[in-house]
């Protein structure tokens, strides 16, 4: 009897023991488990909480990282979030959970404008899975923002181009003068365009749209009330503050206003930087003047 007695004893103790000694992955896996439910029911905090039980007991938990970043991504806490991903990646770059981990880092770097490497976290998002959807958004968003980038980078380049031929062809201009708000049109196109102009109540309601127009880069709302146009021209002659040329393509001329004498010879080929406005009446004024 005794004999029996000692021997349930023993395995008494071996279970209280095994009971005592969860391997600490096992213990730590229980707490990411309801951090995990907590995460499900958007309770971030209370999610925190459990995730930072599991990385205390088990330091190179990536999983439980991971998890933590989710739950700081959705408080906003985005450097935190940035920090338990990249922890999550340096401790397994091949945890189960590691292609989203990467996909997460490139989303917040793209937000933060950080192009070049919100790819890089991307490419290696697709790397392990080529559909995640996150990683591809990413991508194709970098993609349309390095084109725009590529398409802004040309206009400018060739605006300041634009600029440095005006510079060297100016006849008449004021220093102030910025061509490229000016569109390229025929003299008989703006001429049937000129009777389309919306009203304008007076002379100097027309002249401060031109302004408006400049500051706002010849946008259509600016043109509505006056047009900037530039023409191949040839000049035919000048009385006073009034200046005619003729079109190089029609059999058409116009005449304009000037506040000064141009210095030109009859026949002499220009391209002519002109405003067409309503005040009330249609008025042409001529901004600029450069050879051609």
């Amino acid at each position: 009897m005794k004999k029996i007695i000692v021997v349930v004893g023993f395995l008494s103790l071996l279970n209280f023991l095994g009971c005592a000694t969860l391997p600490v992955e096992e213990k730590a896996e229980k707490h990411r488990e309801k951090g995990g439910a907590h995460l499900e029911k958007r309770e971030f905090d209370r999610a925190i909480i459990e995730f930072n039980k599991a990385i205390k007991i088990y330091p190179d938990f990536a999983r439980a990282y991971y998890n933590r970043g989710m739950a700081n991504q959705n408080l906003n806490r985005l450097d935190l979030a940035l920090s338990d991903y990249r922890k999550a990646l340096e401790i397994d770059p091949n945890f189960i959970r590691a292609n989203f981990a990467n996909a997460s880092i490139a989303a917040i770097l793209f937000h933060r404008n950080d192009h070049v490497n919100a790819e890089i976290y991307a490419d290696r998002s697709l790397a392990i899975d080529p559909n995640n959807q996150v990683a591809l958004d990413i991508k194709n968003r970098i993609g349309t923002a390095r084109a725009r980038a590529e398409q802004e980078e040309a206009r400018r380049i060739a605006q300041e181009q634009e600029r440095r031929q005006f510079l060297e062809r100016v006849i008449i201009a004021p220093s102030d003068f910025d061509p490229t708000l000016f569109t390229s049109i025929d003299l008989f196109r703006a001429v049937s365009d000129s009777r389309n102009l919306e009203r304008a109540s007076n002379r100097q309601e027309a002249l401060s749209t031109y302004a408006l127009a400049s500051a706002l880069a010849g946008t259509a709302a600016a043109r509505r009330a006056a047009q900037l146009n530039y023409s191949d021209l040839t000049f035919v002659r000048q009385d006073g503050l009034d200046i005619t040329f003729s079109s190089d393509q029609n059999d058409i001329s116009q005449t304009m206003s000037i506040d000064q004498r141009s210095g030109l010879q009859a026949g002499q080929r220009v391209r002519v930087y002109y405003i067409v406005m309503r005040a009330p009446l249609i008025i042409w004024e001529v901004r600029a003047i450069t050879r051609r």
